[in-house]
């Protein structure tokens, strides 16, 4: 039924013109008109003709406009469920407001159950909400947060403990945020029930998880953590960030976060997740780098890549080991940016017959191939068990002496515009150590984590500028791979 219609029984089913139910009917007819009118405005660009001001000031107030109109309707699905009368025959209200106006279920429920709620036990709320004191997510936050409080409190005493707590919490609401409420629902669950709380606790503690699980070329971390595992976690995680912005030691692209303009506090609050990542990543680092973790069978725990030369010769890569998830393979961009800076074991083997060929070598009655792409398949297919002749020892790529001296010289990211401290870098070989490439000053370069990986995974290419000596600005001139025709 249209709203004319609707004006027009109640002015002949109710008592005379003037009486409420005719005023709230006529208003309620203009504000739908109101709104309708100005779609059509805003579908036709009329927001472009409006400065940037009063568009601030008009969508506010079209806001709590429509906080306010949210309000009367809620207030009107309860009218209608508590007469029991639902209109064309429905037996559910929820199903009647899915048909009428497009609601999903879910949707339909809860605006059901929060309309129920205002009217039969927080009229304060309602009321308020109802004056525009408060608005519709401080409704749904107070509706919520106050049974989930009062869940251990004896049912025949709840009715006089919400009176009482609602009575304290709309006048603190309509002043606060909706965070400063729920700290109040949280502090007071506490209180009403700290043997609950207690018991809670204690089932985090036991329910904590962490799990890795591959996803395409990475793997996603779930988990749940006790609150003072999480505080611990993001204590150690925001020190690192804010670390990173406070002493400049940024990408160009993390840079172009710090603005303090909105727009620039918008995006780095969405790049945070993608910072943490790496802040996680870096924290580890530290932690295997200083051997905090112990030794076991007299090792430090590390990073393992395993790398066959012969695998690695014909561009199949190596085998990144993840402790407790098995193996993954990595290409030989990834293990030219890791061996930059990292320690290697050289292990001499000797290829051990076919148990479907004895006497065989593998490697002698390999199909040659011409083809890159038909060499890099035969080197999967070719896996042979080694026979262990000798161990190597261990030795850093860019000892300590070689490290110093590239931070007194780079400082820091020698990436262009990249500010990104010495500490957080790797050493990088302009010409790859496997390709010859000496572990000299002169043939080393600064490089973070991010860019490190532009320079191998992404293909840039690092050339040295004539006339310009190491550690001067511009020496190196970093461009990006060529297109292949």
């Amino acid at each position: 039924m249209a709203l004319s219609e609707v004006v027009g029984s109640v002015s002949v089913m109710t008592s005379p013109p003037g009486s409420l139910a005719v005023d709230f009917a006529v208003v309620a007819a203009r504000v739908v008109s109101d709104a309708q009118c100005l779609a059509r405005l805003a579908s036709v660009g009329a927001w472009a003709d409006v400065s940037l001001a009063s568009a601030a000031d008009l969508t506010v107030a079209l806001v709590k406009a429509a906080d306010l109109v949210s309000a009367v309707a809620l207030d009107g699905v309860g009218v209608v469920h508590a007469s029991g009368a639902l209109p064309g025959g429905h037996v559910s209200t929820s199903r009647w407001l899915q048909v009428s106006t497009g609601m999903s279920g879910g949707s339909a429920g809860a605006r059901l159950a929060r309309s129920r709620a205002l009217r039969d036990g927080y009229g304060r709320t309602r009321l308020a909400w109802l004056a525009g004191e408060i608005s519709e997510d401080m409704v749904r936050t107070i509706t919520m947060g106050v049974p989930a409080a009062l869940r251990r409190v004896n049912v025949a005493e709840s009715t006089a403990v919400t009176a009482a707590i609602e009575a304290q919490l709309v006048p603190f609401a309509r002043d606060a945020t909706i965070a400063a409420v729920r700290r109040k629902l949280d502090r007071l669950r506490v209180a009403l029930d700290p043997d609950g709380t207690d018991e809670r606790t204690l089932a985090a503690y036991d329910d904590q998880s962490l799990t890795l699980s591959p996803v395409g070329d990475g793997y996603e971390v779930r988990g749940y953590l006790s609150k003072e595992s999480a505080a611990a976690l993001a204590t150690c995680l925001d020190r690192t960030v804010d670390g990173w912005y406070r002493t400049g030691s940024l990408t160009p692209e993390q840079a172009s976060l710090a603005g303090d303009d909105l727009v620039a506090t918008g995006r780095r609050r969405m790049r945070r997740g993608h910072l943490n990542a790496l802040a996680l990543a870096e924290l580890c680092g530290r932690l295997l780098d200083a051997g905090g973790l112990g030794t076991r069978h007299q090792q430090r725990p590390h990073v393992t890549i395993t790398v066959d030369a012969q695998d690695y010769r014909t561009g199949v890569g190596g085998e990144l080991e993840i402790p407790g998830l098995g193996v993954e393979p990595v290409t030989a961009a990834t293990l030219d940016r890791i061996l930059c800076d990292a320690e290697v074991t050289t292990v001499l083997t000797a290829p051990m017959p076919r148990p479907d060929t004895p006497g065989s070598n593998p490697g002698a009655n390999s199909v040659a191939h011409d083809d890159e792409i038909g060499t890099r398949v035969a080197g999967w297919l070719h896996e042979p068990a080694r026979e262990v002749l000798y161990v190597g020892r261990t030795r850093r790529t860019a000892p300590p002496r070689l490290r110093k001296a590239l931070t007194i010289r780079d400082r820091h990211c020698q990436f262009p515009h990249c500010a990104v401290r010495a500490e957080r870098c790797h050493a990088h070989h302009v010409t790859h150590w496997e390709h010859g490439g000496g572990t000299d000053l002169s043939n080393m370069v600064l490089l973070c984590h991010g860019h490190h990986h532009l320079v191998h995974e992404g293909h840039w290419q690092i050339t040295r500028t004539p006339g310009t000596r190491a550690g001067q600005p511009g020496h190196w001139a970093l461009d990006p791979p060529r297109r292949r025709p």
